[in-house]
């Protein structure tokens, strides 16, 4: 790692901890299945071998001049199988000097805590022209194992240095990644990214999204627009269907079967909050829902 003080070390000096995502994409999008695609993945890859087979699918940045995201903070619920409490997700956008900062936290709670202790936290800077992170931290605690990335992002290169705290006596294990792929994104740059994207029915958005230290082809088609009533409120809503597969180390592209299926819903107005998501995945049926907000 870098010299600078590292996540836990600003927590260990007594300054408050920096915060991120989950199991995506809230691709936080996914945030809870931020978690799941941090999971080992299939060895069985699609024939089209090359990058520049799909790299010709990633949506281009729609321009959109003077545009700045609100700041706002964003309150959310996880479920399991549509009734179980399984976590809590807060995240932040906020812009100034230049870039915008967005912060996460991440908790399982519960009886889904007892089973899968789960704690994580994330900080990025994202260039609010091109919408590419410059930086990216994250620090997560599951089942008493410990782990921190840091992803630099510059001139079409990504570096992702890591290190695994395994516990129990064992040394760490450190790790550094470089991928030569342009566009690529982090959960929160994905979701602002979806706040200028061109969201008419039928359309499809296909962006490069990395939420720990692998890189996946995520695909939003969008199905339309319906009302949906969320934090005791009706909603004008834009609903998502999401796709994703693992970019190998040789550019092939791998299925997802932890995923089944996977719907957003954001709201159909210039903030494009994520208001739900709902997944089938490998452990059942997953939920995230918008419990509370403030913007500003």
């Amino acid at each position: 790692m870098k010299s600078k003080q590292s996540p836990h070390a600003a927590r260990r000096a007594g300054q408050p901890p920096v915060v991120t995502g989950v199991s995506t994409l809230v691709i936080v999008l996914l945030l809870t299945l931020a978690h799941l695609a941090a999971g080992p993945l299939p060895t069985a890859a699609e024939a089209a071998p090359a990058a520049q087979t799909w790299s010709s699918r990633i949506t281009p940045l729609p321009a959109r001049p003077g545009w700045v995201p609100r700041s706002m903070k964003l309150f959310y619920q996880a479920s399991w199988s549509r009734w179980l409490a399984a976590g809590s997700i807060q995240m932040s956008f906020s812009s100034g000097g230049g870039r915008i900062e967005a912060t996460s936290e991440t908790r399982s709670k519960g009886a889904v805590r007892a089973i899968w202790p789960y704690a994580s936290t994330t900080r990025s800077r994202i260039s609010p022209t091109t919408l590419i992170p410059s930086q990216m931290e994250h620090v997560q605690t599951e089942r008493g194992v410990g782990a921190e990335y840091e992803a630099d992002y510059r001139n079409g290169v990504m570096r992702v240095e890591s290190i695994i705290e395994p516990g129990g006596g064992a040394a760490p294990v450190r790790k550094t990644q470089t991928y030569r792929l342009r566009d690529i994104r982090d959960l929160h740059s994905a979701l602002l990214f979806l706040q200028r994207a061109d969201l008419e029915p039928n359309r499809t958005v296909v962006l490069l999204v990395q939420p720990v230290d692998s890189i996946y082809l995520v695909s939003f088609d969008v199905a339309g627009r319906e009302p949906r009533k969320v934090l005791n409120k009706q909603w004008d809503t834009i609903k998502l269907n999401v796709r994703i597969r693992k970019v190998m180390e040789d550019l092939r592209l791998a299925p997802f079967t932890k995923m089944r299926s996977a719907s957003l819903w954001l709201s159909d107005d210039d903030d494009r909050i994520p208001l739900e998501i709902e997944a089938d995945v490998f452990i059942g049926f997953v939920s995230v829902r918008l419990v509370g907000r403030s913007i500003h």
